[in-house]
């Protein structure tokens, strides 16, 4: 396959330098953001730091999923439904959003994520989900 480029101009240049330095610039506010001075907010709200400040877009829609770990019915404004509920979340130290460890961490102890009333690991014998 062959491209057809145009000949390289000053504004092209200007353009492209522009884009990068944006980019850079966005790169380094996210950095600031995981550094963590806004950590307790965060951790109230049940989030990992990724989740914490990126951005949500789902459908206008009223959905419902299952929590990821004791199978309550999660409600949401939109198509983007959380994976665990918030009490859940807080209990497992889990990302309600995106399901992952609350501070990015890979645990060596792993998480809590039996159900609160039975115990029981989700997907064992017995669980509603089978």
């Amino acid at each position: 396959m062959k491209f057809d480029r145009p000949a390289i101009s000053r504004s092209r240049v200007e353009t492209d330098t522009h884009t990068a330095q944006e980019y850079a610039r966005i790169t380094r506010e996210r950095v600031a953001y995981l550094d963590g001075a806004e950590r307790a907010e965060r951790v109230a709200d049940c989030t990992c730091p990724m989740c914490y400040k990126r951005s949500r877009v789902g459908g206008a829609t009223c959905c419902e999923a299952p929590c990821g770990i004791c199978r309550e019915t999660i409600r949401s404004g939109s198509t983007c439904v959380d994976v665990v509920c918030r009490a859940c979340a807080k209990r497992a130290g889990l990302c309600r959003v995106c399901g992952g460890d609350s501070e990015m961490k890979m645990r060596r102890k792993g998480w809590n994520l039996s159900k609160p009333d039975t115990g029981e690991l989700p997907g064992e014998v017995g669980d509603a989900t089978d």
